[in-house]
């Protein structure tokens, strides 16, 4: 999901059939930061003007708890930048919390009790992982400013990434299509270096 955005909002500057773009060398997770993780820690708030345009970041964060720069103060809480919301059926996302926890767990502990899946079926059904409230809040600012806020659900969006990309090139969200790009297969071109064959190759 990052390397199809990052490629597409910075295709112009970087474009995707160059030979030295970024995603021939670089892991996209280098290239798009999680915001909670990287971009404000060690309780330092970074100044982010001072970034060059256009500035992506990723998050997990509800929209209730993203930073004032992103989100304008209520009635009613609306976005101050463009959002790309991406959310996941509620088993492939149970799966997903599963594999992960467990890789976490192997890394971090070298081989401590896994987290069964039971434990991640526990989680939703007791609503420990407010699954709908997290795409809800992001839906209800969608219907207050939607030029603002795009939905991708990420199984349509694995299966057809070309028409999705067409969606975000063709939004607010992202910079207009030119006519150039229009004409052309800038699209087609940014989902073959986005590849799984090309990514999976900048892992190992």
């Amino acid at each position: 999901m990052k390397a199809l955005f990052y490629a597409t909002v910075h295709r112009r500057e970087q474009p995707a059939g160059a030979a030295n773009h970024p995603f021939h060398s670089l892991d996209p997770h280098k290239c798009v930061e999680f915001s909670e993780y990287h971009v404000y820690q060690e309780n330092k708030v970074p100044n982010l003007d001072k970034l060059p345009d256009p500035r992506l970041f990723a998050t997990h964060l509800p929209f209730e708890l993203l930073p004032r720069a992103v989100v304008a103060p209520a009635p009613p809480a609306t976005p101050r930048c463009n959002i790309v919301y991406v959310w996941r059926d509620p088993k492939d996302n149970m799966i997903a919390l599963t594999q992960f926890m467990n890789k976490y767990i192997a890394w971090s502990d070298g081989g401590g009790e896994l987290f069964p899946v039971d434990a991640a079926v526990d989680f939703f059904h007791d609503g420990k992982i407010p699954y709908w409230e997290h795409i809800l809040d992001y839906w209800d600012a969608r219907q207050v400013v939607p030029e603002r806020v795009l939905f991708f659900r990420y199984e349509e969006m694995m299966m057809d990434p070309a028409a999705h990309l067409r969606r975000l090139v063709e939004s607010r969200v992202s910079r207009s299509a030119s006519s150039e790009e229009e004409d052309g297969d800038v699209v087609d071109v940014i989902v073959s270096l986005c590849s799984v064959s090309n990514m999976t190759s900048l892992e190992s």
